[in-house]
């Protein structure tokens, strides 16, 4: 992640397009913090696509997993290598179910001055891709739980919940224990 002058744009194609940056004063961040490689971001959604050329590098690695058949790091889900997906219950989170997820991590996550895309907002980030959503159906609210409960419980300081639709009380227990175990969750407010 190249250091960002605080007074000159990125170079990526569709950054004057980015009009939140001057708003939420994110080259002013970036003056003070450039590097968010230890910071890593569940995106709760339909899934990010890992080959997406200005997300695909910041795809979060479990350290402790190997791809062999084997809970290696002991969390209950075998080869989670880079996520899971909780409505195959599988741990193949390069087939996507939508678009959504995708772009949330670009918009957190993409690397910029590469003259491509967007500009990410979080320098080398991690993005943990955790499918509860589906285009077709919807997203289901015990699957939301879990995942924030895999997130928190594989390292993510931060979760993001861009995914809609009404609150239910049925979080407040899951999102209390995010909270006491150091975890930011940002959750999408509006219609």
């Amino acid at each position: 992640f190249p250091s960002h002058d605080s007074q000159a744009d990125p170079n990526d194609l569709f950054f004057k397009d980015q009009y939140y940056f001057n708003s939420i004063h994110t080259k002013e961040a970036w003056a003070l913090q450039s590097n968010a490689a230890s910071i890593v971001v569940a995106v709760i959604d339909d899934g990010v696509y890992s080959k997406n050329s200005d997300i695909g590098a910041q795809i979060w690695t479990n350290p402790k997993e190997l791809n062999n058949g084997i809970d290696d790091d002991l969390n209950g889900y075998i080869d989670d290598m880079h996520g899971w997906d909780f409505i195959s219950d599988d741990p193949y989170t390069a087939q996507v179910r939508g678009s959504h997820g995708t772009a949330v991590a670009g918009i957190i996550s993409a690397i910029p001055n590469n003259g491509l895309g967007i500009a990410g907002i979080a320098g080398n980030v991690q993005i943990m891709p955790l499918i509860v959503c589906d285009s077709r159906i919807g997203c289901d609210i015990s699957l939301i739980t879990e995942a924030i409960k895999y997130a928190v419980d594989n390292g993510a300081g931060v979760i993001n919940l861009s995914i809609g639709g009404t609150y239910s009380d049925s979080f407040n227990n899951i999102i209390e224990y995010a909270y006491n175990k150091g975890a930011v969750v940002v959750i999408v407010t509006g219609k």
